[in-house]
């Protein structure tokens, strides 16, 4: 199991920052910022967190702003 969530940008950074804050507040994860993408530690109960969920309904069109990246490299 994963211990972090990455979210990468794509061509819309003020988009993608709005839909990572929200995602932030409603989860109440800690945002750590890397280059192009932010990372979410996940322990705990905190795996139960619907991430796919959650983004739709922040923003139907999430995908279009941000990609899931794959926490086993930490890369985006």
């Amino acid at each position: 199991m994963a211990n972090e969530i990455i979210f990468a940008y794509k061509d819309d950074p003020i988009a993608a920052e709005r839909i990572v804050g929200t995602f932030a507040a409603e989860t109440g994860l800690t945002a750590e910022p890397g280059e192009g993408s932010v990372a979410f530690a996940v322990h705990g109960r905190e795996h139960e967190i619907k991430v796919v969920e959650t983004l739709n309904g922040i923003d139907g069109d999430w995908s279009r702003y941000v990609s899931l990246g794959d926490p086993g490299t930490g890369s985006p």
